[in-house]
């Protein structure tokens, strides 16, 4: 039976490098995400390359580390959580919370926290099912701390499920 550590490195075997021209399509899109007209949809382009580039690996980080960013380097990740903190339209928080789930890393965490638990969690269980998601493929300790008190206190039972089947997925 393999350990975990002997998953991981399967994993990160798994995974391959973007190429030169899906690092082009991530500045891309993130430039129509930060400065466009149509952010959600740009949003959903990151998810969606995020995917595509990933493989077949569901999870990215693992129960013991967060996954790293895969953002090329100069990407504003700061904007981009800024997105999520203050945007109305629950479509595009969803969105960007489900791009951060394929792109973001440790960075990414502490917002997405901030969506699920708390005094100031999202009004909207969808938008906290997509950082629920988010939180559980970027993986690490903090997240599993998250998804715990998620599956515990949110009021929604699909987010609760949700969290828990993320945790359960985990071990």
């Amino acid at each position: 039976m393999c350990s975990v550590e002997c998953y991981s490195l399967r994993m990160e075997h798994s995974r391959r490098a973007m190429t030169p021209a899906e690092e082009e399509r991530v500045r891309f899109w993130v430039d129509a995400l930060v400065h466009g007209n149509h952010r959600s949809t740009a949003a959903k382009q990151l998810h969606a390359i995020g995917v595509r580039t990933r493989g077949a690996v569901r999870t990215r980080g693992s129960v013991r580390a967060p996954a790293p960013s895969r953002f090329p380097a100069g990407t504003p990740v700061t904007t981009i959580l800024g997105i999520l903190q203050n945007e109305t339209s629950p479509e595009l928080r969803s969105n960007v919370a489900s791009a951060l789930a394929e792109f973001g890393g440790a960075e990414a965490l502490a917002v997405l926290e901030s969506l699920v638990v708390g005094d100031s969690k999202d009004p909207e269980p969808g938008v906290r099912a997509s950082a629920i998601d988010a939180v559980g493929l970027i993986g690490g300790p903090d997240a599993v701390h998250v998804l715990e008190r998620v599956s515990a206190t949110d009021n929604d039972p699909t987010v609760r499920h949700i969290a828990h089947s993320i945790i359960e997925s985990l071990r």
